[in-house]
């Protein structure tokens, strides 16, 4: 993004567009620094399926058919009319698609964009009226018609995208109205409270006692607990976390293994290795020779 005539213009990234230009006219996808925009996910649903932190806030939403994905190691099954804003800085993955869906997301890092709801919060989860969608699908075709055009004032893009926020606020609202909350149980509250601290930034590879002792539990607990409620131990979610980091940082080839191995508290490269190997089932360096990465 840079300053026009003391106004915020959208700044494209070329090199990305011409690698994705035939995509682009296809299923009208954009990518900038700011603003994502893709209308048809499908070329990209391979890639999809390796989580990846993201450094903007995602609304996803689907008009029809089906779609798993995760955020922080919560998985979701979306349907028609769903609705989900993710958090920026969280860690997402698209499982799988049905072959008839018809799903758009939308990536925003604006930094005039102040909108208080957002501040810390989980994902969040609507289900949305026809008319609602209808509303929805109009704000995001708006924004997708305006972001390309030449020279555009950031400013009229922020207020659109501030519009669609305002709106799923009152839908929110109304749904609190009408008793549509849905009971947590303590278990579920410590699994969502679990895995929203090994997803964030500040996350380093612990005992399971440290993480326990934040979560105000004891050990034994929190290790029966996220059994319960998710099937898994506490350890194999927090070595997912310790690998989803390893291949996003993989991913970015001006960081050598060895110091990613450090970045991860990894005394030793070969231990490194032979645990990145255990559970991807390839070590570091052909993992990084095959991955395909994202346009964005």
């Amino acid at each position: 993004m840079k300053k026009q005539n003391n106004k915020l213009i959208l700044e494209i990234d070329k090199e990305k567009h011409t690698e994705m230009s035939f995509l682009d006219r296809k299923f009208e996808n954009f990518f900038s620094k700011n603003i994502i925009l893709i209308s048809n996910p499908f070329p990209y649903l391979d890639m999809m399926k390796e989580s990846r932190r993201v450094l903007e806030h995602r609304l996803v939403y689907v008009k029809t058919g089906k779609v798993v994905h995760t955020a922080n190691f919560e998985q979701y099954t979306a349907t028609s009319r769903d609705l989900f804003l993710i958090p920026i800085n969280s860690i997402v993955s698209v499982i799988s698609a049905s072959e008839d869906a018809e799903f758009h997301i939308m990536g925003f890092d604006l930094p005039m964009l102040k909108f208080p709801w957002f501040s810390g919060m989980p994902t969040q989860y609507f289900k949305l009226s026809p008319s609602d969608l209808e509303y929805i699908d109009t704000c995001y075709s708006l924004i997708n018609t305006t972001v390309r055009k030449e020279n555009i004032s950031f400013n009229v893009v922020e207020h659109l995208i501030m519009s669609m926020l305002a709106f799923l606020l009152s839908v929110e609202s109304n749904q609190s109205k009408r008793g549509n909350d849905t009971f947590i149980t303590t278990g579920q509250r410590i699994k969502t409270d679990f895995l929203s601290l090994i997803s964030s930034t500040e996350f380093k590879k612990t005992n399971i006692q440290s993480i326990a002792n934040k979560l105000g539990v004891s050990q034994g607990y929190l290790s029966q607990t996220i059994k319960k409620e998710t099937g898994k131990s506490v350890m194999h979610w927090i070595n997912e976390r310790v690998i989803s980091d390893a291949k996003m940082m993989l991913r970015n080839k001006e960081i050598s293994i060895d110091d990613i191995r450090l970045k991860l508290g990894f005394k030793t490269l070969p231990h490194f290795t032979n645990f990145f190997k255990q559970n991807v089932g390839i070590n570091p360096q052909n993992y990084r020779n095959n991955v395909e990465d994202l346009p964005y």
